[in-house]
């Protein structure tokens, strides 16, 4: 079961240089092969206490997420990182052999 430290570390080392000061996420595939954005910046509708994620804003998912209500939109903001990891646990977890660097 993915915990919190290890969604951010994963998403530490997955990120996409975006241009100027800024950073994407690389997109999360799981094991299932559910495929999802999973953001969090000054420019994404995210939060964090004390240097740690706690919300992110969750988009363009493959399927319907089960966890994560979209409101039939693209893009979710606000997400609790619970609900983020229920998403991914619930998918199988991360698809760690579908990226070049692992955790």
């Amino acid at each position: 079961m993915l915990t919190k430290n290890e969604l951010q570390l994963f998403l530490d080392n997955h990120r996409i240089y975006f241009g100027g000061d800024r950073w994407l996420y690389d997109w999360i595939k799981c094991n299932d092969g559910f495929v999802f954005s999973v953001q969090a910046s000054n420019f994404h509708h995210s939060h964090s206490k004390d240097g740690v994620i706690t919300h992110y804003e969750v988009g363009f998912p493959s399927t319907p997420p089960r966890y994560i209500d979209m409101k039939n939109d693209d893009v979710a903001g606000f997400i609790d990182a619970d609900y983020v990891i229920g998403e991914i646990n619930y998918h199988g977890g991360i698809a760690y052999d579908e990226y070049q660097m692992d955790v």
